[in-house]
This record gives C-alpha cells, structure tokens and sequence, in this order.
C-alpha cells in the first residue's frame, strides 16, 4: 500500500511539475503484458484521471468495464491531488481506499506477481535498527482512518459509497491508559518495515519504551568545590603519564640517576571528604511468576512484565545490577546469569514465557542467596495465591522446606524483601504473619493495573536521587 501510494505522488508531480513522460513508461509496461487483475486495472486508472487521459489510454485494458473501479480511482485522484504536500495525512484514507483490492487473496496474489519489479520500496527499511514511536498508538493518525467512499457518500446524499467501508476507526489499545498497541500487532507493525528484524530485540523495545516514562531520573554526580588535595604518597611514574606529574625530590631520594620510566615516581593524591557514607544502591533480584495462569507478554501486554521492567531499568539506571528470573514451577524457569548490568540481557529473560507449573519456583533464591551475598540486594517476588502452596512444598533436592528457604534467601540478600501478591488482605492471613516475621513486605494488589503503581513507588523509593541526600 505505501508503495502504491508513493508511486501515485511522485509520478504525478514528475508528470505533471518535471514534464517527464511517465504515461510513457506505463504504455510500454502494459504493451509488454501488464495484468488484468482488479488492483492493476485500478492503479491505471487512477493515473488516467490524475493525468485526464481517456479510458484505457495507458494501454490497461480490460474485458469487461467496471463502473466501480472507475469510481474508486476517481477518488484516489482526488485524494493525491488533495493531500499532495501533506501525504502523511492521506496515507490511512488511501490505505482504506485500497483495502478491498488487497484483500481478496488470489486477485492479490496475482497482482503483486507483476507488481514484484516495481516494488522497490519493499524493504526500505531491511536492517534499519529499532524505530522509537511504534509502540504508542497514535490517536491523530487513527482519526484519518476513513474511508473516501464514506465520505463522497456524505458529501452525495442518498448517493450509495461503492466496496467495503470502515467509516471512522476508533483508538483502543493496551497498557497505561490504553495507550499501546498489542505486542502482537506492533511485531507485526515491525516486520513490515524490516522483514529481517530480530523479534527478541522487538519485544525488549516494547517493554521498554512502555516503561520509560515511569523510570526514576537518571542520577547526577555531586562535586564539591571545596574538597582539597591531600598528599598520600607515591606510586611508580609509568613512560605513559604526563611528564609533569613526575616528583623529582621522592625519585632522587630513591636513587641518584634518574631513568623516567623506570625509577621515576609521583605523588598521589586523596580528598579531604570523609566519603564513608557515600551511598550505593542496592542491586535488586525480580522473580516473576510465570506459570500456566500468565499470559504470553509477546501476545498479550502483560503488566508484571511492565512492572519488572519498570524496576529493572529504574535499578540499572542508578548504577544497580539486576538478576531477573522467570518460574512455572514444578516445570521450567529461565534466569540471568547472577546480577547483569546489561539491560539487554535482563529484558530478554523478563519478556520471554513458560506457561509452565502453578507458581514461583521458592528454590530458584538457592541459586543467588544461597549463602550470604556480596553485595546487598532487595529480593522481589511477583506471583499470586499459589506461593502458599508452593511454600508448603519441600525442596526433592535438599529436604529442605522452602518456608526456610525464603526465611535464609532474605537473610543472605542483606536487603529488603517484598513480596508482591495478586490476591486479597484477608486470604492466608496466618501465613503472611509467618513471613512478615521473617522480615518480608507484602504488598497487595487486587487488579494487575495496579503492579504499575507498586513498580514506580518501589523504584522511587529505592533508586530515585533526593535532594536531601
């Protein structure tokens, strides 16, 4: 459809602007044996009243007229002509214009066999890299959606729109106020604009440019101008360091022939800041429940996904690290290889699915908190009701419950626990104590909207720059 469109434009403004013969070129294509189909018959057509040339000039006869065809391309005309400098407009009129051509299939297929050597913007956009803005619907874009049938119909009165029609398209989509498309049709949306394009990578950018605007603020270094050098000895002058920095009292002291480079020595120095309090943000381990009960996110928008993505990228954007695990356990799971700083890398495990098991998989913490960390971590822990079943399990590995394995992947981590769950305050009330004593949060939610806001109060809390730090 882009391509036609394309064409339409730009054949008509060197016809007509450059004064170069392209009714020319289509005679000798359709002399050469052009085809009959419906979507040919219309495209010529089309030129013909862009180019007031008679039925058939351009050489595209067909057997038998079609007042319906001539109808359509008389509309095409005028919407090139009409939207000439401001095409972008025009595209979904002309996209809805060309629709029931396209979409019988073998009339399609039949056409495009001969279309194939002029489609040359096909794959414009093969090996392109990402695209920024696919992912949020948009709204102005969807209003020109309409179909010129519906609209001469209007303009005519009782005058009947001829083909199918599609009217005004109303805006719907998925995630924060509806905003997004499906993840389904943007992969789709993608491919069409870069065939070749890897559909991980896809996935990753959806979630991501979902997130975005809920991401804390990246962080600012503070310098303080009045800090002072202080002195704190010497270490070897390398033939690589700036000629200046050489302390020639501490290297003649050492020894009395100089050779820079070799028994050269300079100063170093240290900061007057006592900086023993300087904060360091804690990496943050995410376990997503991914057992039968969730969705597929590359299918369907899925919010814990969001949420861990949220709280992921807020982390790395801090300086954190992050380890990102998916469990539908007894079944299968996917993890990172320890805390990653590459956001790459924890997308991918975050946006891929199971569908296996009834809940998290509690001895999947053995593998980071097994014993005592090296760095502290917050542990988040994303799943519903069935967490109490599985806490009643025992590890077949181990013999080990796994009510002493959260108790002790809590205590490893150093940090905080929270353990987030899709269910009600009044649902196992004797089984959040036990883990509240341990030291757990439980935070509740009743709707999966409301992981979002768990997932930017989470992130701003703990990896958000105040100012009164």
């Amino acid at each position: 459809m882009a391509n036609l469109y394309a064409d339409l434009l730009i054949n008509d403004t060197l016809q007509r602007k450059k004064s170069l013969q392209m009714a020319a070129v289509y005679q000798k294509i359709n002399q050469q044996g052009a085809s009959t189909s419906k979507l040919w018959q219309f495209y010529m057509r089309t030129f013909e009243y862009l180019w007031k040339l008679d039925r058939g000039a351009l050489g595209a006869k067909p057997k038998k007229h079609d007042p319906m065809i001539d109808a359509d391309a008389s509309l095409a005309a005028s919407l090139i002509r009409s939207y000439a400098k401001n095409w972008l407009e025009g595209a979904g009129r002309f996209a809805a214009l060309l629709y029931p051509y396209m979409i019988k299939d073998k009339e399609y297929e039949k056409a495009r066999k001969v279309f194939m050597i002029y489609l040359d913007a096909e794959y414009a956009g093969e090996g392109g890299g990402m695209i920024a803005g696919l992912v949020e619907i948009d709204e102005e874009g969807l209003s020109s959606i309409i179909d010129p049938r519906v609209e001469a119909a209007k303009r005519g009165g009782n005058q009947e729109a001829s083909g199918d029609t599609f009217g005004r398209v109303e805006a719907g989509g998925e995630g924060p106020r509806q905003r997004y498309l499906n993840p389904g049709r943007y992969i789709d949306l993608f491919k069409q604009i870069n065939p070749i394009v890897d559909e991980q990578e896809l996935i990753n950018n959806y979630y991501r440019e979902i997130a975005l605007p809920h991401l804390v603020s990246f962080p600012l270094e503070a310098a303080n101008p009045v800090s002072l050098s202080l002195p704190e000895g010497t270490e070897s002058w390398d033939i690589s360091d700036p000629m200046d920095e050489i302390d020639w009292i501490e290297s003649a002291v050492g020894s009395p022939e100089i050779f820079p480079g070799y028994n050269t020595v300079k100063r170093i120095y240290g900061s007057d800041i006592d900086d023993a309090e300087t904060k360091k943000p804690l990496d943050v381990y995410i376990g997503i429940d991914c057992s039968g009960s969730m969705g597929n996110p590359r299918q369907r928008f899925s919010w814990p996904v969001l949420a861990a993505t949220v709280i992921g990228l807020s982390a790395l954007r801090a300086g954190a690290k992050v380890m990102g695990c998916l469990s539908g356990e007894p079944g299968s799971f996917m993890e990172t290889d320890d805390f990653r700083s590459s956001d790459v890398e924890v997308l991918t495990v975050l946006t891929s699915y199971l569908g296996t098991g009834y809940a998290y998989g509690v001895p999947r913490l053995e593998t980071p908190f097994g014993q005592p960390a090296k760095d502290k971590a917050h542990v988040v822990i994303v799943t519903d009701d069935d967490i109490f079943r599985m806490l009643g399990a025992v590890n077949e590995t181990t013999n080990i419950s796994n009510w002493v394995t959260m108790e002790k992947a809590l205590a490893h981590a150093g940090g905080v626990g929270t353990l987030v769950l899709h269910s009600q305050p009044t649902w196992h009330q004797e089984e959040v104590q036990r883990l509240k004593k341990m030291g757990w949060h439980v935070y509740y939610v009743t709707n999966e909207q409301q992981l979002l806001e768990f997932a930017s109060e989470f992130s701003q809390n703990h990896y958000s720059v105040r100012t009164d730090d």
